[in-house]
């Protein structure tokens, strides 16, 4: 009998608690929302701004959308000379804000027969920025001055292509999240593209042999500018060389990609900061390190995407067979 009275205090205090199922579902979406890095969502709610506008001009809903609707409007991004890859994404986006809102979404596979008609259609070659190849790095670094910025610039630079993050996790990492190593660096970086839960990955990055491009060398004399003292590693410098405690942007990280290559010559509208990335991929297949060395170092999930950047790369064959003959 006491057992069953202890049973049912606890039943009553519970309810005497209260829980504000409200506040929990609000909760919740919020976690569900996490799955998607705030760069892919920032991403989605933008590509979806376009087509909210499109249809409005249109005359038609864009929540919820019919399948006639997107599918229109793929043909019209297309016919405006969109690439493929933009279209698509874009299709993501809709439908991200379809299901988001628990709306019913339209008939994806449909919208995406035009997009693979368009593919077949055009052929269109890969996009993105033009890899940054090593001797213009090494160029680049020669030409940055001992300026805080030029320091700083020079550090980001190399540890970018050396460990093939991507811009946005590159403006994440912390002073914490580097060790410095007998063989070069550990990273230490906690979320990225290819790990939205955040589980975390150490990548190493081993020294250079060139004082301008040695990860090691590159980074220790930025932290002798910026400081030991706990925070983002890669902050802004004002005007006046003055070093901030401000985090710096994946946006400015690829401005300042830009603003470096034009030292040498090279035209910044063909580069941007995934050409750090591209130019590890390149480099390390121009060295010869096999696809399944290059992914576990760029993070790569699928071996075509990867492929798709050394494809110049190995156009030619070890030996040529026509030497002599021609």
């Amino acid at each position: 009998m006491g057992q069953v009275l202890g049973l049912v205090g606890v039943q009553l205090s519970l309810f005497d608690i209260g829980v504000d199922m409200g506040k929990l579902r609000v909760e919740r979406e919020r976690l569900v929302s996490l799955k998607r890095s705030k760069s892919t969502q920032v991403g989605y709610e933008s590509d979806f701004r376009i087509f909210r506008a499109w249809c409005e001009s249109a005359g038609r809903d864009a929540l919820p959308a019919s399948t006639e609707t997107l599918a229109l409007f793929l043909t019209s991004q297309l016919s405006d000379g969109r690439r493929v890859a933009c279209a698509e994404r874009r299709l993501n986006a809709v439908l991200f804000m379809h299901r988001s809102r628990k709306l019913l979404e339209p008939n994806s596979k449909e919208c995406r027969r035009v997009l693979s008609g368009a593919r077949r259609d055009r052929r269109e070659r890969p996009g993105g920025k033009r890899a940054l190849q090593v001797p213009d790095l090494v160029a680049i670094c020669k030409k940055l001055g001992a300026t805080n910025a030029g320091v700083r610039d020079r550090a980001i630079l190399v540890l970018g292509l050396a460990s093939g993050l991507r811009r946005s996790a590159l403006a994440a990492l912390d002073v914490k999240d580097v060790t410095f190593d007998r063989r070069g660096l550990i990273i230490d970086v906690w979320a990225g593209k290819t790990d939205q839960e955040g589980k975390g990955v150490a990548i190493g990055v081993y020294a250079g042999k060139r004082a301008c491009t040695d990860p090691v060398r590159t980074l220790k004399e930025w932290l002798s500018r910026r400081g030991k003292a706990a925070g983002p590693l890669f902050t802004r410098v004002q005007t006046g060389d003055f070093v901030t405690a401000a985090r710096m942007t994946g946006e400015s990280i690829n401005e300042l990609v830009q603003r470096a290559v034009s030292l040498v010559g090279l035209d910044p509208t063909e580069y941007g900061a995934h050409s750090l990335r591209a130019g590890l991929v390149t480099a390390a297949a121009d060295g010869g390190a096999s696809d399944r060395e290059i992914m576990r170092v760029s993070g790569h999930k699928s071996v075509e995407v990867m492929q798709g950047y050394v494809r110049h790369v190995r156009a030619f064959p070890a030996r040529n067979v026509l030497a002599g003959a021609l």
